[in-house]
């Protein structure tokens, strides 16, 4: 990728765990982590929200689960983990390989600790900015402008857009977003809950920036049987889609 990338985000999603066994797992979860990430919220829970038919209409009725909650000592990296799943995130990406192995080491604690037997879905997203210039406004980034906010002659300035469209790929499927937002946070708004945990729900950046979002991800229809190995082979492919992607859509750096 490149120092235009913000943020990285990987969930993979198990068959739930029973609340019992998930809190006697607590402690061991958190002794096996806290090495690398030695910040812990105990306070935080995983709200599930919960639509229900009844002869009266629809219910939502939410429903609280205990989660880990564990960040880096540098504050760039931070794991959560509930009884249905666990994320891997961090606003310091250096190589898929170095993500890879955290993701391989927290999924081998999962294991180790939690009786986990199936797996539903693994992601992984990529969160892009690229700061506007005033010369080549923003096509010395993007190759592929379209993916931007078009252009009218009847309005000269442009205000912001935002694109939102998925394809299914040999991976799985590829959810894009992407846009031009001005004087707008760093993370999309359906990723701030999260970005709490790094310190970076207020983070903004003034004038206009093009953001590129790019969210791979496989759902299982059956759920399969819960393999360290597996999961990661399944994120090797999803990075692959996204890296493919992303070199169509951004103009190769200058050497």
């Amino acid at each position: 990728m490149s120092s235009n990338l913000v943020y990285v985000l990987s969930k993979v999603q198990f068959g739930e765990v029973t609340e019992t066994a998930f809190r006697d797992a607590m402690d061991p979860l958190v002794d096996s982590l806290r090495k690398e990430y030695p910040i812990f919220d105990q306070k935080k829970e995983f709200r599930v929200f919960e639509v229900q038919v009844t002869p009266q209409g629809q219910d939502v009725v939410e429903q609280k689960l205990p989660m880990i909650a564990l960040v880096s000592a540098t504050g760039d990296w931070g794991v959560r983990i509930t009884p249905q799943h666990a994320l891997l995130q961090t606003k310091n990406y250096v190589s898929f390989e170095d993500f890879k192995s955290r993701m391989s080491d927290l999924l081998e604690c999962l294991g180790a600790n939690i009786p986990i037997y199936h797996t539903k879905f693994v992601g992984i997203r990529y969160v892009n900015k690229f700061e506007w210039d005033a010369n080549t406004d923003f096509s010395s980034h993007f190759a592929r402008l379209d993916f931007l906010q078009p252009t009218l002659k009847g309005a000269p300035s442009k205000a912001g857009s935002n694109l939102s469209c998925a394809y299914v790929t040999d991976a799985g499927v590829l959810s894009i977003n992407s846009g031009v937002a001005v004087d707008q946070r760093i993370i999309p708004g359906d990723l701030l809950e999260l970005a709490v945990d790094l310190n970076m729900a207020n983070e903004q950046r003034e004038g206009p920036w093009a953001h590129l979002d790019l969210d791979s991800f496989r759902n299982f229809d059956d759920m399969v049987e819960f393999s360290r190995e597996d999961i990661l082979s399944v994120l090797v492919e999803l990075r692959a889609c996204v890296k493919t992607i992303y070199q169509e859509i951004i103009t190769p750096p200058v050497s």
